[in-house]
């Protein structure tokens, strides 16, 4: 069968389609002029759909195109807000998984992990051999520290120290260090961060951000931003045993070195 050539009737035909198809969708979709407006003025439905979940999430915790309030603030003031403490207080409160994720690793120094909540301290409620004393104290300077604008900066912070003391073998590619294992290189990066100022800013960065995207409670957040925020503050009750500041007791209340 000889094969069937297209006409140049056929062709113009074809690219009149087109043409048409182009200008409904650019009538369909603002200018990059105009779209750079808008958002500066706060349009949240002009954002890219993935704005709407937190990065490396799995649907699970997905919102709206961005919350009324945050949308209603100009882009330039968001970065500066900060949640009120009782906010970030009760982010932690009455939780499942926070001793769990958070002190059942430090169970080799600490053993009894589990911890209840206290009605009347509004506090986790505090046991000989438990770190809970320690997670109440840290929560309190996570709710105390101010929003850092940029907190991937604290823990970058930390990680170059590893390569420029330790020479770990460790590099940054794209938004991620590879090498070894993040939390250790978190760790090590702490040993001389006084008073744990990077890992704690770092923490305060990551509930404001999941409070930011309506996250309200430490339950409630996202599979790996929750693993890596029970990994901080896991991190920060470590360090305050190994310079000698933590809060742990025994049955007499004789402090645990």
């Amino acid at each position: 069968m000889a094969k069937r050539h297209k006409t140049n009737f056929t062709r113009k035909k074809i690219r009149c389609r087109s043409e048409r198809r182009g200008q409904k969708r650019a009538a369909l979709r603002p200018s990059q002029r105009q779209r750079k407006q808008q958002v500066s003025r706060g349009h949240a439905s002009l954002r890219p759909p993935h704005a709407c979940c937190l990065i490396g999430g799995r649907g699970r915790h997905t919102i709206p195109a961005m919350l009324t309030r945050d949308a209603e603030r100009p882009l330039s003031n968001r970065m500066s807000y900060q949640h009120p403490q009782d906010a970030v207080r009760r982010f932690f409160a009455r939780s499942d998984w926070l001793d769990r994720m958070v002190l059942r690793p430090l169970s080799h120094i600490a053993p009894n992990w589990e911890v209840g909540w206290d009605d009347e301290g509004n506090h986790y409620r505090l046991e000989p051999f438990s770190f809970a004393a320690d997670l109440n104290e840290v929560i309190g300077l996570i709710a105390t520290c101010p929003w850092p604008l940029k907190y991937h900066h604290h823990e970058d912070a930390l990680a170059e120290r590893v390569v420029r003391n330790l020479k770990w073998p460790i590099q940054k590619k794209g938004n991620r260090w590879v090498g070894a294992d993040y939390e250790a290189i978190l760790e090590q990066g702490a040993f001389r961060d006084l008073d744990q100022k990077n890992l704690i800013a770092a923490a305060a960065g990551r509930v404001h951000a999941a409070l930011d995207y309506a996250q309200s409670h430490f339950d409630e957040m996202e599979d790996g931003h929750l693993y890596m925020l029970s990994a901080l503050v896991a991190i920060i009750i470590y360090h305050r045993h190994a310079s000698g500041e933590s809060l742990l007791v025994d049955s007499d209340g004789n402090n645990i070195p």
